[in-house]
């Protein structure tokens, strides 16, 4: 009983409290986005970034259709919840865990020319490691990935395994779009290829976006 009314206390939070959150923060953000023609790809595509770089993307990105990969643990639920308030629909599922369901899903929903958002480095890590679930989509699907990350101003970092970013009140957010990458073939080694090519454009364009507050 108290195990229930906790969860329909947490996933309360996570309907309403916590998209509100998001939506107050990002109206105060002062945010830039670069290479957005780099979005305009003709049908499905893959949107890539890291885990711990998500928070600007929900805002950004909100009400545009766009369907996330989201794990089937309850922290998962609440994300789910979470984002379908901002505009979002979900993928239940994980490229690793469980996965057949859900690459199988991804693959129709991407020749059906929908947009799907996966963290290649979650959800539970190494931090900034590219899973190879990512690449076997693209290339199964025959659609390209567009890798994407962001960095802010003033910000702090969670003590999580990917060092979750939120940017402050009022900051500056810069968010980086690279250009589609597109797959090989459905062989080990093209599928390797691609997904170390995702993770260095992924840890080039985080690098950028960060150096670029240095100053």
């Amino acid at each position: 009983m108290l195990k229930e009314k906790y969860q329909r206390f947490l996933f309360g939070i996570a309907e309403v409290i916590l998209p509100f959150i998001i939506w107050l923060f990002g109206k105060t953000w002062r945010i830039t986005i670069e290479g957005a023609d780099n979005e305009k790809v003709d049908g499905g595509f893959l949107y890539a970034f890291w885990h711990g770089r998500m928070l600007p993307f929900a805002y950004s990105h909100r009400h545009k259709g766009i369907l996330v990969l989201i794990s089937e643990h309850q922290d998962g639920e609440v994300i789910a919840r979470a984002i379908k308030t901002l505009g979002f629909g979900a993928v239940r599922g994980s490229t690793t865990r469980g996965g057949r369901k859900a690459l199988r899903n991804m693959v129709k929903r991407l020749t059906n020319n929908e947009i799907i958002a996966i963290t290649p480095d979650g959800p539970r890590g190494p931090r900034y490691v590219v899973q190879q679930g990512i690449a076997y989509v693209s290339a199964k699907a025959k659609v390209p990935i567009i890798p994407a990350s962001n960095s802010a101003k003033d910000k702090i970092h969670l003590t999580s395994w990917d060092k979750f970013m939120i940017p402050l009140p009022f900051t500056r957010v810069r968010i980086l779009i690279g250009e589609p990458i597109y797959p090989r073939d459905l062989s080990s080694e093209g599928i390797n290829e691609l997904g170390k090519e995702l993770q260095n454009r992924l840890r080039e364009l985080t690098d950028r976006a960060d150096r670029s507050f240095l100053n």
